[in-house]
């Protein structure tokens, strides 16, 4: 059975890596964390270990769970009645149940390395652009960068939609993504292989500009607008309201989603341009 698990999940690697924008995304990451390998495992972790796992590994891992802090979360019709006849049964035979389970601090520092500029060769048709910004003094309203990244290349109406899809006719596909946790902000793009050069200017530029404090008003309250629309989206499925829950108790964060959209909503002109001044790019990695 172990054989067979070890097999079913090197299947599903294989797969992913058939795919350039996959392959790209995994050896940014690799780039990205050179000098802290631990921070770059975004996907399948150490996949050399994975070769390596033995049965007697795999009992001791579940032994140590017995023994573990734990944190049981779930939805509910009557929270006081779940409560009161689960809780009770749960913390005499969990131990651990009701010790502190947070983290924090679980920022990753900016990045310290020198701009680096990495080119691969895959053989697909299109090319695969990766540029990697760090977030040198994040601020403290966390939602800003995902607003920004919306505003940024989050639709067909964002800023790097318009300039460098429609208007240079690069793109068949960008997007702007935010880590918040990582300190770090990824423009990526799949382009036309002779247009890679022209398409990475016209980045640099667009993000100079929103630094320089034009911003397009209308837009970013529509970017904020649907940034608010995606997460009450994320509340029509189960499995998504467990993954906030979820990540609200790690992080020991109690807002509630009236408060995120109320902070959201607050997001200003200059705060975006204060966030886009605390970009320094650090590497542009193109898979061809």
């Amino acid at each position: 059975m172990l054989r067979y698990t070890k097999n079913e999940l090197f299947d599903e690697i294989d797969e992913f890596f058939d795919a350039p924008d996959n392959v790209a995304f995994y050896d940014f990451y690799q780039q990205y964390y050179v000098d802290h390998p631990d921070y770059s495992r975004t996907l399948f972790g150490d996949i050399d270990l994975l070769h390596k796992i033995s049965l007697e590994e795999l009992h001791d891992f579940h032994r140590q769970l017995l023994d573990a802090p734990a944190l049981v979360i779930g939805t509910e019709r009557d929270v006081l009645e779940l409560t009161d006849l689960v809780m009770a049964k749960l913390v005499t035979q969990i131990p651990g149940l009701k010790r502190e389970f947070t983290e924090q601090n679980l920022r990753i520092a900016p990045v310290e390395h020198d701009y680096q500029e990495i080119t691969k060769q895959f053989g697909a048709q299109q090319a695969q652009l990766f540029m990697g910004y760090a977030v040198l003094n994040p601020p403290i309203n966390r939602w800003i960068g995902n607003v920004f990244t919306q505003y940024l290349g989050g639709d067909e109406s964002s800023i790097l939609f318009r300039n460098v899809r429609e208007r240079l006719g690069a793109a068949y596909a960008i997007d702007a993504l935010n880590y918040n946790d990582n300190n770090l902000l990824v423009v990526t793009a799949g382009l036309e292989k002779d247009k890679v050069e022209a398409s990475k200017l016209v980045i640099k530029d667009e993000l100079q500009k929103i630094a320089a404090g034009a911003i397009d008003r209308q837009l970013l309250e529509q970017a904020k607008s649907s940034l608010v629309r995606q997460r009450k989206m994320l509340f029509d499925r189960q499995k998504n309201i467990m993954a906030v829950k979820l990540n609200a108790e790690l992080r020991g964060v109690k807002e509630s989603e009236a408060e995120i959209e109320r902070q959201i909503t607050l997001v200003s002109q200059k705060m975006i341009q204060d966030f886009a001044s605390q970009l320094l790019l650090k590497e542009s990695y193109i898979l061809e």
